[in-house]
């Protein structure tokens, strides 16, 4: 996707919502009855609730790996085409 931020959720910020939840994300919120993405429910829906509790396959890191490559299992002899880029970021 050429470094865009293509999908953005944070429970605690849904304000921050931005595109539309793909792969995982979005196997997650159908297996729950969420025909929409969880930004567009209210806060104290029973859906959301249930979801958010149940989510956990829906890191980051999984998300990666489904559309790209998994950061977490990237090393020196991971083959790719063209350039790869890896971001450090710092640790709280």
């Amino acid at each position: 996707m050429d470094g865009r931020i293509v999908r953005r959720w944070i429970g605690e910020y849904p304000e921050l919502a931005l595109g539309e939840p793909f792969g995982v994300e979005r196997r997650l919120l159908d297996a729950y009855g969420i025909t929409g993405k969880p930004e567009d429910l209210a806060p104290e829906d029973d859906k959301l609730g249930e979801w958010t509790a149940g989510w956990g396959d829906c890191y980051a890191t999984t998300i990666a790996a489904e559309f790209s490559l998994d950061p977490t299992e990237i090393s020196q002899d991971t083959n790719v085409s063209g350039a790869m880029l890896v971001a450090n970021t710092p640790s709280f």
